[in-house]
């Protein structure tokens, strides 16, 4: 398993480097180009930050740009099978990918989160229908649509997200 931590950007000396390009060193001085010459090509490079967050994951190491964060290689064998990179709930604890563990306040944040999503969107479905309503052009099916979106949007609006993770979310209307 390699592993290179904590890249930063620098500026390399020399007068033949090209124009606009941007550096990376690791804190034990390994340029990122030359880095990912070292990854096999079969290996999952995984690049998490300094609590650990595995914040991407690719299997060509070119993918990645590591800025304040690590790259390590994991052999496919040693990934879990329900590895998801971007969702920021896997960690690299030095040895091995583990699923993270959210704190009461994390959770609480994901899920005001996702409470604001839900709202907005429900938000941006009621607008056309209150405007056809309004001005007396709403068909039948818009007006059942929109006292059922705004139903949805009063009690999603009373959902408690202090209770996160254990949140029993509203359906939302179909169509």
């Amino acid at each position: 398993m390699k592993i290179y931590n904590n890249f930063t950007p620098y500026a390399p000396e020399g007068d033949d480097l090209p124009a606009n390009v941007l550096f990376l060193r690791s804190d034990t001085g390994v340029d990122w180009y030359d880095a990912q010459k070292e990854f096999k090509e079969s290996t999952l490079k995984v690049m998490f930050d300094s609590a650990g967050i595995i914040c991407c994951a690719e299997t060509d190491a070119s993918g990645l740009w590591p800025v304040d964060c690590s790259v390590v290689e994991i052999d496919d064998k040693e990934v879990p099978i329900d590895f998801v990179a971007s969702s920021g709930g896997w960690i690299f604890d030095g040895k091995k990918i583990t699923a993270r563990k959210f704190s009461k306040e994390e959770f609480q944040v994901k899920a005001e989160a996702q409470k604001t999503r839900l709202m907005n969107a429900a938000t941006a479905a009621i607008a056309p229908l209150q405007d056809a309503e309004e001005l007396g052009m709403a068909t039948e099916v818009e007006l059942t649509a929109l006292s059922l979106w705004k139903r949805y949007r009063v009690m999603l609006n009373r959902v408690d997200t202090s209770s996160a993770p254990d949140i029993e979310w509203p359906v939302q209307p179909q169509g």
